[in-house]
């Protein structure tokens, strides 16, 4: 059994053909669909083949038991096919649609419920109705509904487009400059009882325990004073991860890459033995040459794709080091910046369960509390897990003041202050 839809424009000897497979949620063949084009006059046709379902259904169905964050909607086969690559880097599934009030049923709400959707609509009249048409459906449940639009650019416009005329970076802006559709509170609701008690609830992970007890997936605020072992001891700590297996990460926007090199040849050198193989394929080091990515509480465009970077970056990590946080501010003490940057960053470590470590100043107060860290208040407010160091004598000391997840404490480091 199969539908055919005519097109008296098409060549059908000599068009382009693809085919796509709907599948159900469990993987089961619902349907092909037959794509027809005509290079020569950019005619359409499609065939339906293999029907085991009446009707039609939205396509990649079978992505939904994958969902983690955010459903993403694009008109058509190929608009999905091009993001997907995209939506794993952001831990989203695409789901495509021709009609949306016809293909999604109440099946498929409890996939939806609660989720973030990001919509990416065609530049054309049956794009904007489809846009109004999901609005609808969705609206009373799930989270929020965003919407990436070209209808700016030539009718027909779609992602796939976008996508072929621009380099992949630029979808970083393209995304985070998606207009708010709707905003309803995330929450979820549970009923304690005492099987739920009694079960096994898991202790959150702790990275570095012994010697920095921070807990996996949160920003952390390294502060200590200039020159006495922050950058130092950072890299002592990620050559410790490799150890475990674990891979990190060094964003320096100070210190040269030569510096970086050298100051880990003499850490191994010194502290394990000179076996350098400890830390093949497990330490990145990116040297960031450009400042200022956060401007009057905005993020600039240098800003966008720093944040893209990162989320790239802290997908493949367990742990990483920004050094210094100064650097990225035109005004470290702007509370609206930090605030952006900070939740951003929270939003990164989460879901990517990579912890981010910021390495910042102290000022002149010699105490350890917040109020000896340098800049705006909302840098270590915003943190889960705050440490403070300080150099007595050849000795770096460094003390956990704040902990959502885990205890405080304090580690002493012996003969690991770099003379050179």
């Amino acid at each position: 059994m199969s539908d055919f839809v005519n097109n008296s424009d098409m060549d059908y000897t000599t068009a382009k053909t693809t085919a796509f497979d709907y599948l159900d949620t469990n993987g089961n063949l619902l349907y092909t669909k037959v794509r027809y084009e005509d290079i020569a006059n950019g005619s359409k046709s499609f065939k339906i083949t293999n029907k085991n379902t009446d009707g039609t259904t939205l396509y990649n169905l079978q992505s939904l038991n994958e969902v983690q964050d955010e459903i993403w909607l694009a008109e058509g086969e190929k608009c999905v096919e091009t993001l997907k690559p995209i939506a794993k880097e952001y831990h989203a599934v695409v789901l495509g649609f021709n009609n949306f009030t016809k293909e999604f049923i109440d099946f498929y709400e409890d996939y939806f419920r609660f989720k973030d959707i990001v919509i990416f609509e065609d530049a054309d009249e049956k794009g904007y109705k489809n846009t109004k048409q999901i609005v609808e459906v969705l609206q009373n449940i799930v989270n929020s509904i965003k919407l990436v639009e070209f209808r700016n650019k030539g009718n027909g416009y779609d992602i796939a487009d976008f996508l072929r005329d621009n380099a992949q970076q630029d979808f970083e802006i393209l995304y985070e400059n998606s207009k708010v559709l709707v905003s309803n509170l995330n929450f979820a609701e549970y009923n304690l009882g005492t099987d739920m008690l009694m079960s096994h609830i898991p202790e959150p992970t702790i990275l570095l325990e012994g010697y920095y007890d921070v807990p996996a997936g949160v920003v952390s605020v390294f502060a200590g004073k200039g020159g006495e072992g922050k950058s130092l001891l950072s890299i002592y700590f990620s050559i410790l991860l490799a150890q475990e297996g674990k891979k990190t990460a060094i964003v320096s926007l100070e210190d040269s890459f030569n510096t970086i090199l050298l100051r880990y040849q003499k850490m191994l050198n010194k502290h394990f033995n000179g076996d350098y193989s400890i830390v093949n394929g497990m330490v990145k080091i990116i040297r960031l040459s450009d400042f200022n990515l956060f401007k009057d509480g905005e993020l600039t465009k240098t800003g966008r794709h720093f944040i893209y970077m990162l989320r790239k970056l802290c997908a493949d990590r367990d742990m990483v080091f920004i050094d210094p946080i100064g650097f990225l501010f035109t005004d470290e003490n702007s509370n609206n910046s930090v605030e952006l940057l900070m939740h951003k960053l929270q939003s990164i470590a989460e879901t990517t369960n990579c912890t981010v470590v910021l390495v910042h100043h102290l000022n002149k107060i010699n105490n350890d509390d917040y109020n000896s860290i340098r800049g705006a208040s909302a840098i270590a407010n915003n943190a889960r897990h705050v440490a403070i160091l300080h150099k007595e004598q050849g000795t770096l000391k460094v003390k956990v003041i704040k902990n959502n997840y885990y205890y405080l404490s304090e580690h002493n480091f012996y003969n690991l202050v770099d003379n050179g």
